[in-house]
């Protein structure tokens, strides 16, 4: 684990096993609480439902159910029992071996700073090849045919930033037409490294290298 990223590469994709919540003292729920109520008041941020992580491993997740308040109160301070969100992540690759890069909107968290290709937080019910795919129309306006090769990557446990990702890989097809959601993206631009025309801290700066040889560097 360097800088509070741990980076293990993927065969498959790992099972997910749901379980119940860990329990909460009267402190941790009162936060949970009130990070519901500032994402209730946000004009563009959704409580939506999402995975929580208590147990990570190459061949294996365990989650709970919970929803995007408890994700930022964990940021905020760790919750029990509790290794952070779980996310899928994208990392597109070009047919020159440029990695396709997105600078998050203004609307988001971690707003301006530059990520991997498509990033979003998991939900109970599809499986994560789905949601990695599901995502990257959502934020590129990509279809299934833009992605080819799709495939599982690497597990990236970010115990500073409290996320679990799941990194999927493809190639981007010759074809593909990228559409950036304006609420979602801000721009995107292909490169070999990490843009440094950004905030510092984003949630793929502290593993980037590690991101471009994993993906670039398979060809």
């Amino acid at each position: 684990m360097s800088g509070g990223v741990a980076v293990r590469p993927l065969r498959r994709v790992p099972a997910v096993e749901i379980g119940p919540a860990p329990g909460m003292d009267a402190a941790d729920a009162n936060r949970v609480e009130a990070e519901r109520r500032r994402l209730d008041a946000h004009p563009a941020m959704v409580d939506g439902p999402i995975l929580m992580v208590s147990a990570a491993a190459p061949d294996g997740l365990a989650v709970y159910p919970a929803t995007y308040a408890w994700h930022t109160a964990d940021r905020a301070a760790p919750l029990p029992g509790t290794y952070g969100a779980l996310g899928v992540q994208l990392a597109l690759v070009a047919g020159d071996g440029a990695l396709l890069w997105q600078r998050r909107s203004d609307t988001v968290d971690h707003p301006g700073g530059w990520t991997i290709s498509v990033a979003g937080t998991a939900v109970p019910g599809p499986g994560l090849d789905a949601q990695v795919a599901a995502e990257a129309a959502e934020e590129l306006g990509l279809g299934a045919r833009d992605l080819l090769g799709l495939r599982p990557m690497a597990l990236v446990d970010d115990r500073r930033g409290r996320t679990v990702q799941v990194v999927f890989r493809a190639r981007l097809s010759r074809s593909a037409r990228i559409v950036p959601h304006a609420a979602e993206v801000a721009e995107t631009r292909f490169a070999d490294v990490y843009p440094d025309d950004g905030p510092a801290e984003s949630i793929t700066a502290a593993w980037w290298q590690e991101l471009v040889r994993l993906a670039i560097g398979e060809g």
